[in-house]
């Protein structure tokens, strides 16, 4: 039951700082997380921090992530500029029915493009 509960708040979340504070307080409560649930609450934040920045989509398709936003979002010179440093040669754009990111998976296994992309759109 306290499971449920758990996931259902997660799912429920609406900020990272949310997902930070349910993160917080089932290791209060349980101790460490075991690395399965880690990636859980990191796709959690990510999604709440997409929406945020008005991400209609994130897909991986061979060898490449698609980051498609909103027709009307307009990302800041910042922000994109921090995608850069993190995402350096990695990064591509196209502006062709609204901004999409491209970035090369290429050699990267799951756990590292989780940690890249969390480290992209939420800095953590």
């Amino acid at each position: 039951r306290q499971k449920v509960d758990i996931y259902r708040r997660l799912i429920l979340a609406g900020s990272p700082e949310e997902v930070d504070e349910l993160a917080e307080e089932v290791r209060d409560r349980f101790g460490s997380m075991p690395t399965s649930v880690g990636y859980l609450f990191d796709l959690a934040g990510i999604r709440v921090k997409a929406t945020e920045l008005q991400i209609r989509e994130v897909r991986h398709s061979g060898s490449a992530l698609f980051i498609q936003f909103d027709a009307d979002a307009a990302p800041t010179v910042k922000q994109l500029e921090h995608w850069s440093g993190v995402l350096g040669k990695r990064l591509g754009f196209s502006t062709v029915g609204g901004l999409e990111i491209r970035v090369d998976t290429k050699g990267l296994e799951a756990k590292d493009l989780v940690k890249m992309l969390k480290k992209a759109l939420i800095g953590g």
